[in-house]
């Protein structure tokens, strides 16, 4: 319809990339205000209804976002030089910025301070927390693979595994909560910088990698095409 008035690719193609970004953006936003929500239901201490946890987590959905962007830029990085540790960095980091949400609900400050945070109080504590992360997600998949036994074909072991997904999330968003609550507060963390250097490195590392694989992906491809299409050539004549 556009297209008919406007006579216009471009037109068309901006108004087409502009509803992709804001239509990625909508969705991001109601996914930041469920997961609020949701996790303020779980942890908080008296009973609050759905409607009432969405009022309240409504003012933050939009720091919530920037965090989130910041957060997702940062572990980019991180896993990228991750690759050099065999992935163990990244999982660290896992656990070290596990209570970052919870820390943004009760303090909500922007940036990556709840990650700072989160990291301070596993300090010197993190065998502790990871060994209770893998506990409760051990049993999760033993329970899980278990249950999965008894289905009767795949629509079911779906069903299964959907239902016990629901009940899983909350449990360990719930559990994960018991140990945060049990351990000791921090009043101030410092940023540090010499994570941020490694994820700005991580990115020039992603980006080096990103440009390798695609430059050689653009001088392969049109060989391989002209391969197959000689195969394809020499298959035709046979059957002549």
């Amino acid at each position: 319809l556009v297209f008919a008035i406007t006579k216009s690719p471009a037109v068309v193609g901006t108004l087409a990339f502009v509803s992709s970004i804001g239509a990625m953006v909508g969705l991001a936003y109601l996914g930041s205000w469920g997961t609020l929500a949701t996790t303020l239901i779980l942890i908080s201490e008296k009973t609050i209804t759905v409607s009432d946890a969405m009022k309240e987590v409504k003012p933050i959905i939009w720091r919530y976002l920037g965090v989130s962007v910041l957060m997702t830029l940062f572990f980019i990085g991180i896993m990228s030089i991750s690759v050099f540790t065999l992935f163990i960095l990244m999982i660290v980091w896992m656990v070290w910025s596990a209570f970052a949400l919870f820390i943004f609900l009760e303090e909500k400050q922007p940036g990556l301070a709840s990650v700072w945070k989160s990291k301070a109080m596993i300090k010197g504590r993190f065998w502790a927390v990871f060994g209770r992360f893998v506990l409760i997600w051990v049993a999760i998949y033993v329970v899980m693979i278990t249950l999965s036994f008894g289905a009767a074909n795949y629509k079911a072991l779906n069903l299964v595994t959907f239902i016990l997904s629901l009940l899983v999330g909350p449990f360990a968003m719930s559990y994960m909560y018991e140990i945060y609550k049990n351990l000791p507060k921090v009043e101030k963390a410092e940023r540090s910088m010499g994570w941020i250097i490694a994820s700005v490195v991580g990115w020039l590392l992603f980006v080096f990698w990103f440009v390798s694989i695609a430059g050689t992906a653009g001088k392969t491809t049109p060989r391989m095409m002209e391969n197959v299409e000689k195969q394809m050539m020499m298959k035709k004549t046979r059957k002549i």
